[in-house]
């Protein structure tokens, strides 16, 4: 996303109307709006950075483009948002300015987690056969009644 790494798509039922459509200027997040069978719905792709402040940049841009509606917003979040999420390493979970700022945007749509409690499934692993740490930094979230 940064013109040397990543990249982001979305990719919609055919029998979908494009309503709108947009992306963050750095290229952490590109969003569509469809009518999906009588029904508009928001589904924003993120590529979150791995550092903090800048992650609170993104979330405060994402907040600026967010209105009423219908949510879908998912992609590599870049971050360890409960304690639950990361098994090993430091406890590096949410926090401080980062932590506000995301709820910020939670609240505001009313995004819900959609992770199987049951079945989380960490997403990342640093590989190592000792210390191996492993995190859920790829997440889905909805958007509970509409926003």
């Amino acid at each position: 996303a940064d013109g040397t790494h990543g990249g982001l798509a979305i990719l919609i039922n055919k029998n979908w109307d494009i309503v709108d459509w947009g992306k963050d200027s750095k290229g952490m997040f590109m969003w569509t709006r469809v009518n999906a069978a009588k029904e508009v719905i928001t589904i924003v792709n993120i590529y979150a950075p791995n550092n903090s402040s800048d992650r609170v940049n993104l979330w405060r841009r994402l907040e600026e483009i967010i209105g009423s509606g219908n949510y879908l917003v998912m992609g590599d979040f870049n971050m360890v948002e409960q304690k639950i999420d990361k098994r090993g390493g430091t406890s590096s979970i949410l926090q401080g300015a980062e932590r506000e700022a995301w709820n910020q945007v939670k609240w505001k749509i009313g995004l819900v987690d959609l992770v199987d409690v049951e079945a989380r499934r960490m997403t990342w692993t640093n590989c190592h056969l000792e210390g191996r740490i492993k995190a859920r930094l790829d997440r889905i979230y909805t958007s509970e009644g509409g926003g």
